[in-house]
């Protein structure tokens, strides 16, 4: 335990060959010690037929381990609290209660998503705002998130060759939104923010909706590790290909494919007034609907 808050004590790198076959979503091992340098840190955990567990406590400088009674017959619980208590100057990059409330959120549903067989549970000021059960399906939980009335509106992507996989789902025109909020983007299961997909995404859309509105998109992009560079951006929230052609051509066509039996009469459409379905409600910060 005490050298799970030691830099690169849980590196995933063993040799260079590593760095181009990364399938996790950390991997030099800095997170928990960097988490635990700037808050009031804990760690409890019990291994499996263990009698009893164990808790690491950090505050600045300070940090021990103690044995503990653990509840469960065996997990680890990580707890960071006041962060950036220690170091106050870091307080003034942080936004608005309200903002970074969303930030959280929007990452919550993202890995809701990305991990529709776990169960997932979000708080605020002490009450819960989202309960999400374990879900069979992609669409339930997109359903568990969203409206039950979107499930008519949503069609299945899907794509495979020998170098990259490609699923999801795709609204159709008359879901359509002010901005690319309900893109999720996901490569290799990690959460992303790719403009190249983003431009795909767009292309695919390009004659069905009005302009300055955006469409419904879950994407999950599996591709061989050594073909995509996830070290690109300092919070891993880009990524390049080594053939970014290839990806623009497939995400274009596959999602072409699943939206081209929901066309709508373009002309007509754009008579319609443009709607602005709010997904993040004003108390959780995440996508209004069925939240249990």
């Amino acid at each position: 335990m005490r050298l799970t808050i030691e830099r690169y004590a849980t590196s995933k790198i063993s040799d260079e060959r590593d760095l181009e076959n990364i399938v996790s979503y950390g991997f030099r091992g800095e997170a928990l010690a960097s988490i635990s340098e700037v808050s009031l840190f804990r760690i409890q955990s019990k291994q499996a037929n263990s009698p009893i567990g164990h808790e690491l406590r950090r505050d600045g400088e300070f940090f021990q381990v103690k044995e503990i009674p653990y509840a469960t017959d065996h997990g680890t619980a990580v707890f960071v609290q006041d962060i950036f208590h220690s170091i106050p100057v870091r307080e003034k990059f942080l936004k608005s209660d309200a903002t970074e409330r969303q930030y959280i959120s929007k990452l919550f549903i993202d890995y809701a998503l990305a991990h529709t067989d776990k169960h997932w549970t979000l708080s605020k000021d002490g009450k819960q705002a989202w309960n999400l059960l374990p879900a069979d399906s992609l669409m339930t939980r997109v359903l568990q998130v969203t409206k039950p009335e979107w499930e008519g509106k949503l069609k299945a992507i899907s794509f495979k060759d020998e170098q990259v996989e490609i699923r999801g789902l795709a609204g159709d025109a008359t879901l359509h939104f002010t901005s690319t909020q309900y893109f999720h983007i996901f490569v290799n299961g990690r959460p992303v923010e790719d403009k190249l997909i983003k431009k795909a995404i767009m292309q695919a859309y390009q004659r069905q909706l009005v302009p300055g509105t955006y469409p419904f998109v879950i994407l999950f992009v599996q591709i061989d590790p050594s073909l995509v560079d996830v070290n690109v951006h300092p919070r891993k929230q880009e990524v390049k290909f080594l053939d970014p052609g290839s990806i623009f051509s497939v995400v274009e066509s596959t999602i072409k494919q699943a939206i081209g039996e929901m066309k709508v009469n373009y002309a007509a459409f754009r008579q319609q007034e443009v709607k602005q379905y709010s997904s993040f409600n004003r108390n959780s910060g995440g996508v209004s609907g069925n939240s249990g």
